[in-house]
């Protein structure tokens, strides 16, 4: 069984035609019995290596290759998009005309496997990724640029990592 819920919260400035938004998706799984491979849940990563990736809104950004994978999980994606407010505070007005958007956003996430589960599975030769532990991430992006694509700067916190990524 798996739920997910998304809203988007008008946050200041409501008066705009695209006021500043905040969008949150809080997610959660879990499996009982025999799983196959095929039937684990997971957390995804974003589609990149080596600190350069393209990525979207509800995955972790600075998780590359494999996503956590596991019998049970909890995730939770937000995203405060201030649009071009920054810009006209700090007087580039230029950049909030042709529409670029400030956009803050983190990811907390984990996932578990039940021990025995894990072993039935390794014994197939099977690799498995479940997390370690809480993942937990922030960044800064810019959208808007030619239009249509966003540049993410991501920090992971609890260890090493940061990606730059696209969308």
């Amino acid at each position: 069984a798996e739920v997910a819920l998304d809203t988007r919260l008008a946050t200041f400035a409501r008066r705009r035609a695209l006021a500043p938004a905040l969008d949150v998706r809080l997610a959660a799984g879990a499996s009982g019995g025999s799983v196959p491979l095929t039937r684990l849940l997971s957390v995804d990563g974003v589609l990149g290596e080596g600190g350069l990736a393209f990525n979207r809104f509800g995955v972790l950004r600075t998780r590359t290759g494999v996503p956590y994978e596991g019998d049970r999980y909890a995730a939770a994606f937000w995203e405060h998009s201030f649009r071009s407010i920054p810009f006209e505070i700090t007087g580039l007005d230029v950049l909030a005309k042709r529409g670029y958007t400030v956009i803050l956003h983190g990811a907390h996430a984990r996932t578990w496997l039940d021990a025995d589960r894990a072993t039935d599975l390794s014994s197939f030769g099977y690799a498995l990724s479940p997390s370690d532990g809480w993942h937990h991430e922030v960044g800064v992006s810019v959208s808007g640029i030619l239009g249509v694509l966003r540049v993410d700067l991501t920090q992971r916190l609890d260890a090493p990592g940061t990606v730059l990524g696209f969308g």
